[in-house]
């Protein structure tokens, strides 16, 4: 708990949640990340990266809108592939901190 009188801390990232741990190669995902506290005036932008550039297609950021504490985007559609493979998802926020990583298992499409 802050002192009083003192600044609010600045919001952090909580979480990194992926709707689907799995999913099959061409297909795509909701990724939702999560702040320790409502976003500032002006939102939180929170940088996003795959593990491998052009294997798993996230946006570069997503913006936590001002006084909300998470955000949804879109992660796919996913290359083909003949064999499973697994891909990281991660999250950053800001200077404050608060990384997050996730594993996105991507099945090859069932034919």
């Amino acid at each position: 708990m802050a002192a009083p009188g003192s600044p609010t801390p600045a919001a952090s990232l909580s979480s990194l949640k992926l709707a689907q741990s799995a999913i099959f190669a061409g297909g795509s995902t909701t990724g939702i990340v999560t702040l320790t506290s409502p976003a500032p005036t002006g939102g939180a932008v929170v940088t996003l990266n795959g593990s491998f550039v052009g294997q798993v297609i996230v946006p570069q950021s997503v913006t936590v809108p001002a006084g909300n504490t998470s955000a949804t985007f879109t992660i796919g559609p996913t290359p083909e592939t003949f064999f499973t493979t697994y891909m990281m998802v991660q999250a950053h926020c800001g200077t404050s901190g608060g990384n997050q990583a996730r594993i996105l298992e991507v099945d090859p499409t069932v034919t």
